[in-house]
């Protein structure tokens, strides 16, 4: 049994409250509540403290919060605790850096969220086998003035778990530019990335749409695997053709997953069976400090 102390704002612990009491070897120790504004629903045992949420768990699960999680993720590291953080684009690359330090001399488990690598359509793909020569990535999302999410640090940095999971090379060079389009900061981006093994990837973010987009796509010689988050569809496509010429997709399918579950889930394994994390604190890194390059090379093309 892993005992589970979350932190996060009300609303989104109570969202998530009943995952932590039905998941099996789970045990909610206590919640920790940055964010009071709303109350939960549900009776459970609240911490004022951070230090005794700590004290009684084995592991921290933190959610989006107000707090700095890299003071609560030090301070579990330092106790002992293992750590889940749902968005590591909270964090800086330096403040990742101490933690990756801090981390392996505590010798504890620290899993980063990405809802997009546990995934119905990219489970779906998981095995296939492909060598991508030319990938294409493209996210719309609908324009909302309300919207503050970071068109690289939390959209493009989505795609990139996926390319990066894909092509299994060095990065030798990245180029991008971006735009302000509806919006008072940059709302529309591409990024193309070069790699050692000739691979070429051209990400496309935008908050400009009129609806939602998102897809993937993967080539090499005779061979197309492309995946729909937005219809959940993904299928593969070769050159051959049937008798009326026309290609024929082959669709593939997994069963249904639910990301939150599935992460919560492998948290727990990778705790009591040592089993390897979803995406590990450095694997983290290596792809924020990418999106964090790209977003230099944005704000340099705009600065000139």
């Amino acid at each position: 049994m892993v005992k589970i102390g979350v932190i996060g704002k009300g609303g989104q612990i109570n969202s998530h409250i009943e995952y932590f009491r039905s998941t099996s070897n789970v045990e909610l120790s206590a919640v920790y509540i940055t964010d009071t504004s709303v109350k939960l629903k549900t009776a459970c045992p609240v911490y004022s403290s951070l230090d005794e949420l700590i004290e009684i768990s084995d592991a921290i699960y933190i959610l989006e919060t107000d707090d700095s999680p890299f003071e609560i993720v030090l301070k579990a590291f330092r106790n002992g605790k293992h750590v889940f953080i749902e968005h590591i684009s909270a964090l800086s690359l330096n403040e990742i850096e101490e933690l990756l330090n801090s981390r392996k001399e505590a010798n504890v488990k620290c899993m980063i969220g990405s809802t997009v690598l546990c995934h119905p359509v990219y489970m779906a793909i998981k095995n296939e086998t492909i060598n991508p020569q030319f990938i294409e990535s493209q996210r719309r999302i609908a324009n909302d003035k309300n919207d503050s999410r970071n068109i690289i640090l939390d959209l493009m940095l989505q795609d990139l778990a996926i390319v990066l999971n894909m092509v299994k090379s060095e990065i030798k060079r990245i180029s991008a530019n971006g735009l302000k389009v509806m919006n008072d900061t940059v709302d529309i981006a591409n990024a193309r990335l070069e790699f050692s093994n000739g691979c070429v990837a051209i990400l496309t973010v935008s908050k400009t749409g009129m609806s939602d987009e998102n897809y993937i796509n993967f080539y090499e010689e005779n061979k197309v695997l492309s995946i729909d988050f937005k219809h959940s569809k993904a299928f593969t496509y070769t050159k051959s053709r049937n008798s009326e010429g026309q290609i024929e997709p082959t669709y593939l399918t997994s069963a249904p997953i639910d990301s939150f579950q599935y992460q919560l889930e492998n948290f727990r394994d990778s705790i009591a069976e040592n089993a390897i994390p979803l995406l590990k604190l450095r694997e983290g890194y290596e792809k924020l400090d990418i999106a964090h390059k790209i977003l230099k090379k944005i704000n340099s093309f705009n600065e000139d």
